[in-house]
């Protein structure tokens, strides 16, 4: 019997029938990643997540093609040339993605999309608050 978390019953979905496509399954798991607080690691032949909370689970009978993969991969590369102009480069890198709907969260994305080596690894950072200014103390006499 198969035992799957519930948080792996919300990333299958995404993954084996995305909506919009390419465009589609990366913002929604950019999303989910965010709302959960995951951490990815993602190849061709496998792929396996994390909660803060959990240990690695594998997601098996996840399969999708090489052409497909490396197109989110693209994705994820242009994504992150939106937000760090020519830091990065269409074969790979490493880059932090705010969010853009207020919340506290940092996505922190390292990938390879390479003839030999296709990967994706996020990591979900929870922002700290600020705090605010200290306000001078008044002397005691």
């Amino acid at each position: 019997m198969n035992h799957s978390s519930p948080i792996a019953e919300v990333l299958r979905p995404i993954l084996v029938h995305p909506r919009d496509g390419v465009v589609g399954l990366v913002d929604d798991l950019l999303q989910t990643c965010r709302q959960y607080r995951l951490q990815i690691d993602w190849q061709l032949d496998h792929f396996q997540m994390r909660s803060p909370e959990t240990d690695w689970e594998v997601l098996t009978e996840l399969s999708i093609g090489k052409s497909t993969f490396r197109a989110v991969l693209a994705r994820v590369a242009a994504l992150c040339s939106q937000h760090h102009p020519a830091s990065i480069s269409p074969y790979g890198g490493r880059c932090e993605l705010p969010s853009d709907a207020g919340d506290r969260t940092l996505l922190q994305i390292h990938f390879e999309n390479t003839p030999s080596e296709q990967k994706l690894e996020l990591v979900t950072k929870l922002l700290a608050e600020r705090a605010a200014p200290a306000r001078p103390r008044s002397k005691k006499r």
